[in-house]
C-alpha cells in the first residue's frame, strides 16, 4: 500500500470553521439562513464516510474533550452515493486534521481505490497499513470508527465564505460496521479564509442571525454514542 502526500496541500492554508448544530431533521432552518445570506448549491449531495484513528488510551479523543488547543485528527475519508446499501468503489485518501481552537487545515494522502469498504477494512486491519499511518502521525495508531453523513455543499454569492450542512449522521464500530448508531444532530459548517474574518462578522453576526457556533466533533459524538450503546 504506497502512501504519497497531494500536490495541491500545503500546511499554511489556515481557515476558520464554524460549526451549527440543531437537533436531527431541522436542517431547513439552516438552508433558510444561507438562501437569506446569498448562498447558493454549487455541488450534488453526497455521502461522506471517515475512518477516524486513535491510540490505544484514545489520545486524540481525549485532547478534544479537554480542550487542547494544537490538536491532529487522522482519518480515511471516501465518498458514496447517497443510496443506503450501495457498495461502492472506495477512493480513499488519509486526512491529518489539524485544529488550533476555531482555525484548521488538512493535509491529504494518496491511498488508492478499493473495491468496497469491507476490503478496505481488511486492508487497514494489516500491521503494514497501521504502520504507515502511525509514521505519519508520529504516534501508535489504530481504526476506531466510522462515520457517515449525506453533505450538501454551499458558496456565497461573493465566493468568500463556504457552507455544508451534513445530515443523517450515523456512526458504526470498525469491528462491526453494520450496526449503524444515529447521532440525532443536523450539522452547518461555515469555513472560510483568516482574512475575511471581519468580512463574516459583518456578514453574519447581526440581529438577524440567531446561530451560535458551538463546538461539535462526529467523532467524540460517535465515541459517546458507540460507549453507551456498549460497541466500544
Amino acid at each position: 500500500m504506497e502512501i504519497y502526500m497531494e500536490e495541491k496541500q500545503s500546511d499554511k492554508n489556515l481557515r476558520f470553521e464554524r460549526k451549527y448544530w440543531l437537533d436531527t431533521n431541522k436542517s431547513s432552518i439552516f438552508k433558510n439562513i444561507l438562501k437569506g445570506k446569498q448562498f447558493n448549491e454549487i455541488y450534488k449531495k453526497r455521502r461522506v464516510m471517515s475512518l477516524y484513528f486513535d491510540t490505544l488510551n484514545f489520545k486524540f479523543f481525549r485532547e478534544n474533550i479537554e480542550g487542547v488547543g494544537n490538536r491532529i485528527k487522522p482519518r480515511l475519508r471516501w465518498y458514496q452515493g447517497i443510496q443506503e446499501n450501495k457498495l461502492d468503489e472506495i477512493n480513499a485518501r488519509l486526512e491529518i486534521k489539524k485544529k488550533i481552537g476555531f482555525v484548521g487545515n488538512k493535509l491529504n494522502f494518496k491511498i488508492g481505490k478499493y473495491k468496497n469498504i469491507y476490503e478496505l477494512i481488511k486492508s487497514i486491519n494489516q500491521f503494514d497499513f497501521q504502520e504507515k499511518i502511525s509514521n505519519i502521525v508520529n504516534i501508535q495508531v489504530f481504526p476506531i470508527l466510522i462515520t457517515s453523513y449525506d453533505r450538501e455543499y454551499y458558496l456565497s454569492k461573493d465566493k468568500l465564505f463556504r457552507s455544508t450542512i451534513d445530515t443523517n449522521l450515523k456512526v458504526s464500530s470498525v469491528k462491526n460496521i453494520s450496526h449503524k448508531i444515529p447521532m440525532f444532530k443536523d450539522i452547518m459548517e461555515l469555513k472560510y479564509d483568516l482574512i475575511n474574518d471581519n468580512n463574516f462578522r459583518n456578514k453574519f453576526i447581526s440581529s438577524d442571525f440567531k446561530l451560535r457556533h458551538q463546538k461539535f466533533s462526529k467523532y467524540v459524538v460517535g465515541i459517546l454514542n458507540l460507549k453507551k450503546n456498549g460497541l466500544i
